[in-house]
């Protein structure tokens, strides 16, 4: 009992009180300036397409940012626009059949972070997780790198995926064949509200 009375006991007490009620949980919201952007090529040509992320939501709380982590992202495939409309149009109809497969959805299982993400940190991750595409579902994991602001968090990277693993249409334009990879970027930033 005496040893609690030596004021650096009592000061490491108050410390882990302390920041043990200042710790705090989030929920997500979507920034609108989040985007996905696909990468194609042909033997003869590469091209880009953008979208932006049509839904987002998600929660962690700063004592496990790691195991708390729950998060959903959806795109609408539609939206891609890549500078040519009938490109976008093609896709759209035989590639991504927007009318039967509306949505993207990827959903986080797991995320690995090396340690706490405060404030003005930035840290490279791993996420895996669910991607439906086409009505065809793979597990997948992508690295990322993470950033931390006061009030945002935002993630960038990149991952490839093939479309024949989503039983997907690669198109032909006058009889040249899309490559069967595409490369699919990201940045997406998420607004933060504690509660």
């Amino acid at each position: 009992m005496q040893a609690w009375r030596r004021p650096g006991r009592w000061l490491a007490l108050w410390w882990l009180v302390g920041a043990l009620a200042h710790a705090e949980s989030y929920t997500l919201h979507l920034d609108p300036a989040s985007v996905i952007t696909y990468e194609a090529t042909t033997p003869f040509e590469r091209w880009r397409g953008q979208a932006p992320v049509a839904s987002l939501s998600g929660s962690f709380d700063d004592r496990d940012v790691a195991g708390s982590l729950r998060l959903t992202v959806t795109l609408e495939p539609g939206a891609f626009r890549s500078g040519i409309a009938i490109r976008d149009i093609n896709a759209q109809r035989t590639v991504f059949r927007t009318d039967a497969y509306p949505l993207i959805t990827f959903t986080l299982t797991q995320a690995e972070l090396a340690g706490p993400l405060p404030p003005g940190s930035t840290q490279a991750a791993r996420v895996t997780g669910t991607l439906a595409m086409h009505g065809v579902e793979r597990t997948i994991t992508v690295p990322v790198t993470v950033r931390r602001a006061q009030n945002a968090l935002t993630a960038t990277g990149a991952f490839a995926v093939r479309l024949s693993d989503y039983d997907m249409h690669r198109p032909s334009f006058l009889f040249v064949t899309v490559d069967d990879t595409v490369r699919l970027e990201f940045d997406i930033t998420a607004r933060l509200e504690p509660g």
